[in-house]
């Protein structure tokens, strides 16, 4: 059985958006989460997030 390390993840081309939206991987499941709910609840996101450019990576 592959570890999660292991098995290549893919994206669908037309229904991802990346907008405010980050991906949070725990295991083998990920996430889409808006960035503005993180920013909200979490010190720790909002500093992550404050300097703009993290979202705009790929």
């Amino acid at each position: 059985m592959a570890t999660p390390s292991e098995t290549a993840l893919e994206h669908s081309e037309t229904l991802w958006f990346s907008s405010d939206v980050i991906v949070l991987r725990a295991g083998s499941r990920i996430f889409r989460v808006f960035v503005a709910i993180l920013k909200e609840k979490s010190s720790v996101f909002a500093d992550m997030f404050a300097c703009g450019d993290c979202l705009r990576r790929s």
